[in-house]
């Protein structure tokens, strides 16, 4: 490979992984184009070296497009939640969780009020449902929290729920900033 081929695939590697992140309906607007492009190109017999350009980078941009869509239709669950919790015990408690994310692994931290520690582990977040175990320390005890939602873009709802103590309680969450 020459030189100037492996900075065009350098180059196109780092478009990728920028385009990875544009929202749908930009993708879905390069397409258009893309297809508009070639359908004029078709029907002209003659193609200029302006022409093929164009249908070069056409090409060039709908590939990234379709790179792009398994992730721009996913658009993640990392930053920082304020998360309420109704419980009968204790009634209702906000929280505040960050969360990061590495494709479908999630991982974060959680500052809850009235207990010793939290650890959160085992974090998935994959088509639209974010679950993840939420170990509480609790006046020297610890327990695990299995927690569920439905993620609608900066918005969560789900269930929390206690094993130990056969209890479900129902949360909502906001992303701050969102």
């Amino acid at each position: 490979m020459d030189c100037s081929s492996a900075r065009l695939k350098r180059f196109l590697l780092e478009l990728v992984e920028i385009v990875r992140f544009w929202p749908a309906r930009v993708v879905t607007l390069l397409h258009h184009m893309y297809r508009a492009a070639t359908r004029t190109l078709q029907d002209h017999s003659e193609v200029t070296h302006m022409q093929r350009t164009v249908r070069g980078f056409g090409l060039l941009f709908a590939a990234l497009a379709l790179a792009a869509i398994p992730v721009s239709a996913q658009e993640g669950v990392a930053g920082t939640w304020t998360l309420t919790i109704s419980s009968p015990d204790v009634g209702t408690m906000e929280s505040e969780f960050v969360f990061e994310q590495d494709g479908t692994d999630v991982s974060g931290t959680a500052e809850l009020q009235m207990v010793d520690g939290v650890e959160i582990s085992d974090g998935v977040y994959e088509d639209g449902v974010l679950s993840f175990l939420m170990h509480v320390g609790l006046e020297g005890q610890w327990f695990t929290v299995e927690m569920e939602a439905d993620v609608d873009g900066d918005e969560m709802s789900g269930e929390a729920y206690v094993p130990d103590m056969g209890m479900a309680m129902p949360f909502t969450a906001k992303r701050q900033g969102g």
